[in-house]
């Protein structure tokens, strides 16, 4: 052979490719991973903004209670 030895394991950029995992895995899982942390995110972001909101909206510390006592999912 007279080329440089082909390595299908590298993209062109010079990263990994893990064809084992992304093969067994699928897209169903791709999507349903990527829905997750999309929907991680948003809880996340809730979390913050809303204490933030009350916050902004008035002084009352009680307000903040009662906010966190209504978002409880326990």
């Amino acid at each position: 052979m007279t080329g440089a030895p082909s390595r299908p394991d590298v993209n062109l950029r010079g990263g990994r490719h893990d064809h084992h995992l992304h093969g067994r895995l699928g897209p169903d899982f791709l999507r349903l991973w990527t829905a997750g942390a999309v929907s991680n995110l948003g809880d996340g972001v809730t979390m913050v903004a809303g204490p933030l909101l009350v916050a902004a909206l008035t002084r009352d510390p009680a307000a903040l209670v009662w906010r966190r006592l209504a978002a409880t999912d326990d």
